[in-house]
């Protein structure tokens, strides 16, 4: 019983002692206008009733209990009204014992390791003794756990699981239904198996050390995180060693693991980890974790880790898949072109530009190549709402590219405003900043030499991606588009251009199939050929490089020039399609081109026209290389 409960019990005698009885015996004098007392009127004093409620009859003062009686009758305040109430009734209270300095970690480690350990001798819980002590498992006879001391239900049988850093997880070899637990963290909780971090293969993410040991068991490599929330740890170790071959997520099959799977998923996007989410459901054999499903058929969950691994990382079976990714990327979207918005280039595309492609757009100087390109990713950048690109120009400032597209759109709203106009701060030039800030700016990051990047170094133009696709997926977005312009001025530390190129182009293919994005780059004659006005397979620089490893090539030149006649109208242009992995590359369109505010404007009959007999015996020499 407490010290409230204690003083209502003991109310009537109580008020007794400190109030002074009225003259009938029955009431008492109010110690707020002191009726009652001698010579006062019949039953004009205080009223005390079950558990000390009080009332006046006089000056009408009440209360609840005899705590507010007594702090009317002393003014003392409440917390000193229960302590004097309680000692007048007699109420001792509870003496708790001195506490004990906290265990230091070094102090419970101590008292941990005196416990006595032992390698485990046989197999527990579907793992074998090897495996166990492969990763330093024990068995301990006389388990107590230090951190609990004075508490603890008694000594038991356990096994002792080493994390890192020191720490352990323990398990109770047999469950008491009569105990609150059967588990127990000696120090922190720390993933278990980061090592595998640096495996080389795709590693599983799971809730526990059993269920990680589980999947070792049975083949695969797994860190187990100490529970649901045990996801800051890793994202801590990534960012140290991250991962080669990506992260397969898989938490325990119930609605717990669900919600847990996709927590992971979200922070270790963050931070730009390659990973995915897997079918716990059919990994695990309907069973509900990892340790379940190899308990329950060994050689099944064997054989589905080993699928999976076949479909991640092609390293076990190379047939094992079938077609199988075939159908999930149909089923998924993964190659639905997005549409540029320009409807005569989205017909010769078959739809627009498709994610895992790379775009090589070739053209003499002066003949609006940048222009083109930067007019395409701003169209889709105005017209799309979760669109992104990082352009990257070696030729220009940021502020050029950027005043050249406020220019285009200004003079599409019907403005007269050159680039050059622009940055000499002409006429309205902040209202057409204003225009281009409101529908593109955010969506398009112009980079360039000393505006973003510090070098022409190959390694350093990933770097930059890589950043603006960990940004993106951090804001749940997909990855952007990605412009080079243009590819000669990229360098890769080979000793000549021509393999400089083919080190290039097959880097920036890995990062469309990677980023599942689409890649444009943009490509020049060399000096021999522009002298000369010519066009040949052999115009280009490090040519064959890039015709090989581009998915479709376009060339843009003289619409004359593309119709073999000699009157010349040096305002029209032809984008013509030269090769296209899963095109016709018989195609082209037609546009006229306002040099003055970098502009294109699709002619009437453009799209899709199939091209001559005479301008297909050409075609393959438009693009230069």
């Amino acid at each position: 019983m407490d010290v409230k409960e204690t003083i209502k019990q003991s109310y009537f005698t109580l008020a007794a002692a400190f109030l002074e009885r009225a003259k009938d015996g029955k009431t008492f004098v109010c110690p707020a206008c002191g009726r009652g007392g001698n010579g006062s009127k019949h039953r004009d004093g205080l009223k005390l009733g079950d558990g000390g409620v009080f009332g006046c009859f006089s000056c009408h003062a009440k209360g609840g209990d005899i705590i507010d009686l007594y702090q009317l009758k002393t003014g003392v305040d409440y917390k000193t009204a229960i302590n004097e109430l309680g000692t007048m009734a007699g109420y001792l209270p509870k003496v708790e014992p001195p506490k004990t300095d906290k265990k230091t970690p070094e102090q419970v480690r101590a008292e941990f390791r005196q416990l006595g350990f032992a390698p485990m001798q046989e197999d527990y819980r579907g793992i074998s003794k090897d495996i166990l002590n492969q990763y330093g498992v024990k068995n301990c006879q006389q388990f107590k756990n230090p951190l609990r001391a004075g508490t603890f239900y008694g000594a038991r049988q356990a096994v002792v699981f080493p994390t890192s850093g020191g720490n352990y997880f323990v398990r109770a070899r047999e469950h008491k239904a009569t105990e609150r637990c059967d588990k127990w963290d000696i120090g922190d909780k720390v993933p278990f198996n980061l090592q595998a971090l640096k495996s080389g293969r795709p590693v599983f993410v799971v809730e526990g050390v059993i269920d990680a040991l589980s999947i070792i068991q049975a083949g695969g490599q797994a860190i187990g995180l100490s529970g649901t929330n045990g996801i800051s740890g890793l994202v801590a170790a990534l960012k140290e060693t991250p991962s080669p071959m990506g992260l397969l997520l898989a938490a325990d099959n119930d609605e717990a693991g669900t919600k847990a799977s996709a927590e992971w998923l979200r922070e270790l996007k963050k931070i730009g980890v390659e990973c995915e989410v897997v079918d716990t459901y059919r990994l695990f054999g309907g069973k509900g974790d990892a340790n379940e499903a190899l308990q329950a058929d060994k050689d099944g969950f064997r054989q589905r880790i080993a699928e999976l691994y076949t479909s991640k990382a092609g390293v076990i079976n190379p047939w094992a898949a079938g077609i199988t990714k075939l159908y999930q990327s149909i089923e998924a979207g993964d190659y639905v072109p997005t549409h540029t918005g320009i409807p005569c280039i989205d017909k010769i595309t078959a739809g627009g530009l498709r994610p895992k492609q790379l775009v090589v757009v070739g053209a003499p100087p002066a003949m609006g190549k940048t222009a083109i390109c930067q007019w395409l990713v701003e169209n889709m950048a105005e017209k799309k709402k979760d669109f992104s690109a990082m352009y990257f120009c070696y030729e220009m400032a940021r502020e050029q590219m950027q005043a050249r597209g406020a220019s285009r759109l200004f003079h599409q709203e019907g403005g007269t405003l050159s680039a050059l106009d622009i940055l000499d701060g002409r006429l309205n030039w902040r209202e057409c900043i204003a225009l281009y800030d409101k529908k593109i700016a955010n969506k398009v990051a112009y980079i360039g030499l000393g505006s973003g990047l510090m070098s022409s170094d190959l390694k350093e133009l990933v770097r930059k991606i890589q950043d603006g696709v960990k940004y993106q997926a951090s804001m749940g977005h997909p990855a952007p588009l990605i412009v080079v312009d243009y590819l000669q001025l990229v360098t890769a530390g080979r000793k000549d251009e021509t393999e400089d190129l083919k080190v290039i182009m097959g880097e920036l293919k890995r990062i469309a199939v990677q980023y599942s994005t689409t890649v444009i780059a943009v490509v020049a004659n060399n000096r021999e050929s522009n002298k000369a006005g010519g066009v040949s397979m052999y115009a280009g620089r490090g040519g064959s490089s890039i015709e090989y490893g581009a998915d479709m090539t376009f060339g843009l030149a003289y619409t004359e020039e593309v119709d073999g006649v000699d009157v010349m109208h040096k305002e029209r242009r032809s984008l013509v399609m030269t090769k296209g992995r899963f095109y016709s590359s018989d195609s082209r369109v037609d546009f006229v081109f306002n040099g003055r505010y970098s502009d294109f404007e699709p002619l009437e009959d453009s799209g899709a026209r199939p091209v001559s007999k005479k301008e297909a015996a050409d075609i393959e020499s438009l693009l230069n290389i």
